[in-house]
């Protein structure tokens, strides 16, 4: 039997084919059972054909258990406990649309970043009221009252001789809280936005103010699915142009998607997800994270069990949730939700959440710092026995890519890991050397190296074929 106690044991052909020798001797008696007779041709049929139906079933049997199922059976065996594979997300950010007021932006409003394109998911109207970033231009009076109403909160400043109009924005930018509001000035112009880079504000003037451009916050998604990079500002160019809109942008990175979970990885999280059950431990928090907040694919947490500040700054008993993907609003939520009572959380993000009073509690965490990855693939020598592709530096920048797509937070970048991938997707190559750089902004000028690239626990490497080189072909 094949099944037994200690599992499935499959026999294999050169097996079945002693036993089919074996039972027809036995019952015909002396024959030529050879592999060239016409009687050994037949066992040979007979034997793969039931070696092939054997391991049918050992496959049957396997794709019950996560650790040896895959694809659409893995799926089934990681639902039993509540777990479902994380589909492809896309790059989503709430980008600044900026134009005439009272403009009516319908979704479906298309920019891109010069690379991909992205769409707008709900109607926008531009307008003072539900406003991010505004510019107002200023005319400077001597001896005159200024004021400027910001949702409600009424800022003066009283001109005095020959103020300037410069002087009268400086004026302004030092009444507001730079936590909630941020300035800058520019000549006659002072521009107001909001420090988060996507709360809103409603704003209204007084005489000798004047609005001369109104930004609103909009939603939009990439319409690729996958992990594309949106740095801050990226967003720029204008695809379907609607009248009204002049201009857009994005104060903050975008929130970066994720490729489609794979086998691996949805086998890790089903081992991670066996401590999902607590709430206080740090692999609960962690598990409770990934498994319930929607889109949230790497959490990595930092804690601080002293009675004095860590050296990374963590507050005495508290923790750092450093969290890759996920509405910011959603990820303070179940931290709030599951951290243990009375310990502080820590972080570079600031959200506010209400507890079981109604009172509102800062729960705070941090997003991974984006380094952005340079490599340069120098081909300094040919296979003369193997055809060299035509596709083949399209075929060197896929595999390069989707090693880049392997790296976590906190992963190095070793080059030697890049080869594996580059020779089995392509041929024709014999020799190749490979240099990488790390940037903290993507047009900063790299300095390459051919050694491997440290990067630290709260940084991750973006790759990103715009910075990706292929030489010597």
């Amino acid at each position: 039997m094949a099944l037994t106690k200690d599992g499935y044991t499959i026999k294999r052909l050169a097996e079945l084919k002693k036993e089919y020798d074996r039972l027809l001797i036995n019952r015909f008696g002396p024959i030529n059972t050879q592999p060239d007779s016409v009687i050994g041709q037949l066992e040979g049929i007979w034997a793969e054909a039931l070696a092939n139906i054997y391991e049918q079933a050992q496959d049957t049997y396997h794709s019950m258990y996560p650790f040896s199922a895959e694809g659409v059976s893995l799926d089934g065996a990681v639902s039993y406990v509540g777990i479902t594979r994380f589909a492809a997300t896309s790059t989503q950010v709430i980008a600044v649309v900026y134009g005439r007021e009272s403009t009516l932006l319908k979704s479906g409003a298309q920019a891109t970043d010069g690379n991909q394109r992205y769409q707008s998911v709900l109607d926008v109207v531009l307008s003072r009221a539900n406003a991010i970033d505004i510019q107002i231009e200023i005319d400077a009076k001597d001896n005159t009252e200024y004021a400027i109403n910001i949702s409600g909160v009424l800022f003066k400043y009283h001109s005095g001789s020959n103020t300037s109009a410069g002087q009268i924005a400086e004026g302004f930018g030092e009444q507001l809280n730079p936590k909630v509001l941020r300035y800058e000035i520019k000549e006659k112009t002072l521009r107001i936005y909001a420090a988060d880079g996507f709360t809103p504000f409603a704003l209204s003037v007084g005489e000798y103010l004047k609005l001369t451009q109104i930004g609103s916050p909009a939603r939009f998604i990439a319409m690729e699915e996958g992990r594309k990079v949106l740095p801050a500002g990226a967003l720029t160019e204008i695809i379907t142009p609607r009248s009204g809109w002049d201009a857009i942008s994005n104060l903050n990175d975008g929130v970066i998607g994720r490729e489609r979970e794979s086998d691996a990885e949805l086998r890790l999280r089903f081992e991670q997800s066996r401590q999902v059950t607590g709430s206080a431990t740090l692999k609960a928090i962690r598990a409770r994270l990934i498994q319930e907040v929607n889109g949230v694919s790497e959490v990595h947490i930092f804690e601080n069990r002293t009675n004095c500040v860590s050296e990374d700054g963590i507050p005495p008993h508290g923790f750092e949730a450093l969290v890759v993907g996920g509405d910011n609003q959603s990820v303070a939520e179940a931290l709030w939700k599951y951290k243990p009572a009375g310990i502080e959380t820590f972080g570079s993000n600031s959200m506010m959440v209400k507890d079981e009073n109604g009172d509102g509690q800062q729960i705070r965490f941090s997003r991974p710092n984006q380094q952005y990855a340079w490599i340069k693939i120098n081909i300094t020598g040919l296979y003369d026995e193997e055809t060299l592709p035509q596709d083949v530096i399209k075929n060197i920048r896929k595999a390069v890519l989707s090693y880049g797509e392997t790296l976590g937070i906190g992963d190095d970048i070793i080059l030697q890991r890049m080869l594996g991938p580059i020779y089995s997707n392509t041929s024709g190559l014999a020799e190749i050397a490979i240099e990488a750089a790390i940037t903290s902004e993507p047009d900063q000028q790299p300095a390459y190296q051919a050694e491997n690239i440290a990067i630290d626990k709260r940084s991750v490497a973006l790759f990103d074929e715009i910075r990706l080189e292929v030489i010597g072909l």
